[in-house]
């Protein structure tokens, strides 16, 4: 799934070694101020992320998990598995970004494709052992929103990923998806169990905290199992975060 950029990180502007450290990880810069140690244990924003996981270029980086991405392409011809190609896995943060700038961003492809992002060990099917119990937390944007906004939030889901993001819940979330339809696109955060409400719900939250999704995009929770069961028609909301 799609988009690019790669920058430098100056450390050396005007600081001292008194008041800067040079990050340890592209995943968690930590300076000696006051204001860095007070705030330790908070997660880096999306953008202190995407900056400094990209200034790395001459380092490696590996990341907690690793992830394979995948592309399904809307052949009406072949099955739906057929249709469902693996492209790579990545394991660092070099090689996710190697790999994200190469794809065509979300925002261009063709109607009634996806791109995917999962656990390396999971496939991206309802059928797969780790997802059968799991569900989906979904964020719908309509057509106009897909140039402002799709390619942006889908970046921030696939940092959220890497950037192991949903701390203790993160073994619960298997992977991400983003749909581009004719009536409007969907990004989804898999998860592996819907029935543990509390770690659903916190994932829910966490997501759109660290996607940054405004309060007026709504974000629901449905289960696979009850889309599964009613194809074609409308799936129950579970939960809204």
């Amino acid at each position: 799934m799609s988009t690019s950029e790669n920058n430098k990180l100056d450390t050396t502007d005007n600081q001292s070694d008194e008041t800067y450290t040079t990050p340890r990880s592209p995943l968690s810069p930590e300076e000696k101020s006051p204001v860095a140690i007070e705030q330790k244990d908070t997660p880096p924003t999306i953008n202190e992320m995407t900056t400094l996981m990209q200034s790395s270029n001459d380092l490696t980086f590996p990341l907690e998990d690793s992830w394979s991405f995948w592309f399904f392409k809307n052949d009406r011809q072949a099955d739906w598995k057929d249709n469902l190609v693996q492209i790579t896995t990545v394991s660092t943060v070099e090689s996710f970004w190697s790999v994200y700038n190469h794809l065509q961003v979300a925002s261009r492809l063709v109607q009634g494709c996806d791109y995917f992002l999962f656990k390396t060990h999971i496939q991206p099917m309802w059928e797969d052992r780790y997802n059968r119990s799991g569900g989906r937390w979904s964020l719908n944007l309509n057509k106009s929103q897909r140039v402002s906004e799709l390619d942006k939030y889908w970046l921030y889901t696939l940092l959220s990923l890497i950037g192991d993001q949903y701390t203790e819940d993160a073994q619960h979330v298997n992977g991400c998806v983003v749909s581009v339809r004719s009536k409007g696109d969907r990004i989804s955060l898999w998860t592996k169990d819907w029935r543990n409400a509390d770690v659903t719900k916190r994932i829910g939250n966490r997501f759109r905290e660290v996607a940054e999704i405004p309060r007026n995009l709504p974000l629901i929770f449905e289960s696979h199992e009850d889309q599964e069961s009613k194809r074609g028609a409308t799936s129950k909301i579970l939960f809204r975060a």
